[in-house]
């Protein structure tokens, strides 16, 4: 029993010894199990885990808690992309047929150049992301800096 007393202090001390980190905006704190960068090791003991993703784990750990019992850490994730759903369909995407309207199809998008232009359009994927065709930003002249 006494042992117990002692291992349950000893643990908690050295737990109070990590420090943990704040996630960033495109990061959230979740359970380890739940992350996706460590999910093909969860079924694994941690000390079985390869030495760089063990590091990496514990260089993330964001909290401790403990649910019946148990602990439970969580560690920062990259946030899950939004929705798969990225538009409303709001006509029959007719191309080349009739001038679109304004907020018709919110799922274009149109990238401007360091030239001052319009260089190319491309599609919403996410709120982060556009998927437009290489030959539109593999060159510094054509530098996308924004798009609308």
């Amino acid at each position: 029993m006494r042992f117990l007393v002692l291992l349950s202090i000893v643990v908690k001390l050295v737990a109070s010894q990590i420090s943990y980190k704040s996630c960033t905006y495109n990061e959230i704190c979740a359970s380890i199990q739940d992350c996706p960068t460590y999910q093909s090791y969860s079924s694994l003991p941690f000390r079985n885990w390869p030495q760089d993703v063990q590091k990496l784990a514990k260089s993330n750990l964001c909290n401790n808690e403990m649910i019946n019992r148990t602990p439970v850490l969580s560690v920062c994730c990259p946030s899950p992309l939004n929705s798969r759903r990225c538009g409303i369909q709001a006509g029959d995407r007719i191309a080349k047929g009739t001038v679109a309207k304004v907020f018709e199809f919110p799922w274009m998008v149109l990238l401007y150049s360091r030239t001052d232009r319009f260089v190319c359009g491309g599609t919403l994927v996410s709120a982060r992301y556009v998927l437009t065709a290489g030959h539109c930003v593999n060159s510094e002249e054509s530098k996308i800096i924004s798009v609308r």
